[in-house]
């Protein structure tokens, strides 16, 4: 068996009205866990999935436990005990067990596996009663074997007992074929006859209220929890009181009632996780719609911004042109002054040449 060590043997505690949920294929590999199995089990989702799901054994529980579920369940049938987990960092929990089988059709394709908080008192048996198993097994000697769930007695008187106990069929044709017994062998005993009566009508009546309370009475009673649960009250759990037939009837309705408990509650948690991320989405949007309006009046502050530059830019771009045209006709009487100051120029070496032919004739005339 599987031992995960290190154990502190502190105990841990979850809330009683939560259920434990994860399920394996055929081969015990963990294949789905709800959050209330991560969290007391202290692994992650990531290291929990794919994984054996014996990962979370404790040493203290007898391999016996183990071997009997396996068997059970793997037959197609429920099985319920008390269970000993070991957490991730070493500290334990109980549960109440309860695994059953997940079919396809007629295929077994998994198993499933929803646990609650067992009670103290519970608990206390269980110590006590795991821990002489462990001491026996050491010792090689097995006093005690689980059974469907169930502790019993591996003696050779109690293996022969259960091994002889009829079933209900034979118990109920027993009881009422006694009184009619009776009837025909008493006379031939040399009973008188009103006392052969007298004693088939007792046994009659012993061997109804015997019907009624092995069998009629608890099934009225599984009646009432059935109704109880259609009615959608889940508030207590279903006992496992009675033995055979009824016990597994018992057992069967307990677990389909933890399996719907589990349903409407992880439901729930999931609706109301939803319920969160709604909030959360309809304030973003909020948050974004006051930022959308807010872009919006800043873009229409751009916008008016922009037309006032497009039209300064615009007039800009006017007084460019007209700059453009001034600036061709500066150049163009630039062009004209130039030509004036040439010819004034020209027209000064005419007029210097002309007053040089002048001062000559002037100096012949005062030669004369």
């Amino acid at each position: 068996m599987r031992n995960n060590q290190p154990v502190t043997g502190k105990a841990y505690y979850f809330p009683s009205d939560q259920t434990l949920v994860s399920v394996t294929d055929l081969k015990g590999r963990i294949t789905y866990c709800n959050n209330n199995f991560v969290e007391v089990s202290g692994f992650s989702r990531e290291e929990l999935l794919g994984q054996p799901h014996n990962m979370v054994r404790h040493p203290d529980m007898p391999a016996e436990a183990f071997r009997d579920m396996w068997d059970t369940i793997a037959g197609g049938s429920p099985w319920t005990a008390l269970v000993k987990n070991r957490r991730k960092n070493g500290d334990h929990y109980w549960v109440r067990a309860n695994a059953t089988p997940v079919r396809s059709g007629d295929r077994i394709v998994g198993f499933l596996s929803v646990r609650s908080a067992p009670s103290d008192e519970e608990v206390s048996h269980a110590e006590h009663l795991y821990s002489t198993m462990r001491k026996e097994a050491t010792d090689g000697r097995l006093i005690h074997r689980f059974k469907n769930g169930k502790v019993t007695r591996a003696t050779l008187l109690g293996s022969t007992f259960r091994a002889l106990r009829p079933g209900p069929a034979v118990q109920i044709g027993l009881f009422m074929s006694t009184p009619i017994v009776l009837l025909g062998l008493l006379p031939v005993l040399g009973t008188p006859v009103a006392v052969s009566w007298a004693v088939a009508l007792g046994a009659a009546v012993w061997g109804g209220s015997v019907i009624w309370r092995r069998y009629v009475q608890p099934l009225y009673g599984l009646l009432d929890e059935a109704n109880r649960l259609a009615s959608g009250d889940m508030a207590e759990a279903i006992r496992v009181t009675h033995e055979g037939l009824v016990g597994r009837l018992q057992l069967a309705l307990s677990q389909m009632a933890m399996s719907i408990k589990t349903v409407v509650l992880d439901v729930r948690k999931e609706v109301a996780n939803l319920s969160v991320g709604s909030r959360e989405i309809a304030t973003g949007n909020h948050d974004l719609s006051s930022r959308t309006e807010s872009q919006a009046s800043s873009l229409e502050q751009t916008a008016a911004s922009m037309e006032q530059i497009n039209g300064t830019i615009k007039q800009t771009s006017h007084l460019a042109s007209q700059g453009g045209s001034l600036a061709f006709e500066t150049a163009e009487v630039s062009k004209r002054s130039q030509a004036a100051v040439t010819t004034v120029a020209t027209t000064m070496k005419d007029i210097a040449h002309s007053s040089g032919k002048i001062g000559s004739i002037i100096q012949v005339i005062e030669g004369v």
